[in-house]
């Protein structure tokens, strides 16, 4: 019960993180409506505001990918330890003569 209200509070501080990182691509998107262009335009002459820089969506990208990551990583550890705990406790248990 414990260690799911861990789970839970290291997936709502990565939900936050998340949405705290999207805040500012968010502010980033142009305001007014872009005009509708008849012909081709080669991304550099296009006008610095309608360029999306590939950091403020990279960035975020990979945070998000890397804090995922770690609390899978974390949750496997912490199975981990709880099977290991009661395999050892098995094992001494058999070698008093006890059944399980």
């Amino acid at each position: 019960m414990i260690r799911m209200t861990v789970f839970r509070r290291i997936t709502l501080a990565a939900t936050l993180l998340g949405a705290l990182a999207a805040a500012p691509v968010a502010g980033a998107q142009p305001k007014e409506p872009p005009k509708q262009l008849d012909e081709f335009v080669p991304i550099n002459q296009l006008p610095q505001a309608e360029q999306i820089p590939a950091a403020n969506l990279l960035i975020p990208a990979y945070a998000f990918v890397w804090v995922a990551v770690l609390v899978y990583v974390v949750s496997v550890a912490k199975r981990l330890g709880t099977v290991q705990r009661e395999v050892h406790r098995l094992e001494s248990d058999l070698k008093a003569g006890k059944r399980p």
